[in-house]
């Protein structure tokens, strides 16, 4: 909710097409500052910025074993 309301109020400032939020944990997930931040990135159309990831192909059966996991996980 904090991150909406920022964002959209950096989006009217600075009259900006849209927001990437950003937040990263762990030093494999290219955590740098160990706390807890979030970046509010402004976007612009056109603007050329890419934020990516190879998120790779699992087949359907990976993707359903992962779920059972995150359930059992979560309760």
């Amino acid at each position: 909710q904090v991150a909406q309301k920022v964002g959209g109020t950096l989006c009217r400032g600075l009259a900006c097409d849209g927001f990437n939020v950003v937040q990263n944990n762990g030093e494999t997930a290219g955590q740098t500052v160990f706390h807890f931040h979030t970046h509010l990135i402004p976007r612009y159309s056109g603007d050329g910025m890419k934020i990516t990831w190879n998120h790779g192909n699992p087949s359907d059966d990976e993707l359903k074993e992962m779920a059972v996991k995150i359930k059992q996980i979560l309760g």
